[in-house]
Order: C-alpha cells, then sequence, then structure tokens
C-alpha cells in the first residue's frame, strides 16, 4: 500500500520526532530563505540527504541566481518507530507543525536532526512524506 503525507514542521534547532502514522521511504523537504527555495531530498535508497540550495552570484554587477548542489548529508534524517512522548516540548509533532501533548504514545514517522539549514527555531519547512 502506498501512502503520502503533506505537512509542515516548525523548528526547533534540535531534533524532532514527526509522527505521520507510517515509516517513510522518501521524503521531499521545502523551505523558504532570503533568496529562494531550498529542497532538499532523503530515501531510503540515497541512506542521506541531498540538499539542493539557492546560490546567489554576481556576474558583472548583475545578481542571478543558480541552484547549488550540496552532497550527501548523513545521520540528518531516519525513520522513527514511535514512542512514549514524555515532556510536551516541541521535540515531538503531528506532520503539522504542532507539539504533541506529554504522556501520549507515538506513531511512526521519521526524525529532523539539528541541521542549520532546515532546522531553525521558529522557521517553517514543508514537507511530502511517501511510503
Amino acid at each position: 500500500m502506498k501512502e503520502i503525507f503533506q505537512g509542515t514542521i516548525t523548528g526547533t534547532g534540535s531534533e524532532i520526532k514527526v509522527c505521520l502514522g507510517f515509516k517513510p521511504t522518501f521524503i521531499r523537504f521545502y523551505k523558504e530563505t532570503s533568496i529562494g527555495m531550498l529542497v532538499a531530498e532523503w530515501s531510503t535508497l540515497l541512506n542521506g540527504l541531498i540538499k539542493f540550495s539557492p546560490q546567489a552570484v554576481n556576474e558583472g554587477g548583475t545578481d542571478t541566481y543558480n541552484i547549488g548542489f550540496s552532497t550527501k548529508v548523513a545521520d540528518v534524517i531516519s525513520q522513527y518507530d514511535g514512542d512514549d512522548e514524555t515532556d510536551g516540548s516541541n521535540a515531538y509533532q503531528d506532520g503539522n507543525g504542532n507539539a504533541l501533548p506529554s504522556g501520549i504514545r507515538t506513531s511512526y514517522g521519521f526524525t529532523l536532526g539539528a541541521d542549520s539549514d532546515l532546522n531553525i527555531a521558529g522557521e517553517t519547512v514543508w514537507f511530502v512524506a511517501y511510503r
């Protein structure tokens, strides 16, 4: 069975567990920056996160924007097996950017680690997760 979930994450700067009800095998992230949209992809096949970042280039006095390629970043994203939420913090989110209340059993999903491009405190990241 194929499943798709689209949602948001509110950045914390620390690890976030995003509870979807399934463990995704592919996730695409979108984040607005001051010069364009950062796009990043993670999959179980890649076993890492690849970022496609907007880059400002000044050529002959004219600003242009190119897509820069970032090498694979390991250990930023992983599948999540569910757990007990203990403190009601933003460490556990529901896939719509909302913190889960303490004392509940969380469902399958993924973990977003502390990444300086995607997980910035207070900033929104959009994602589409597939299984």
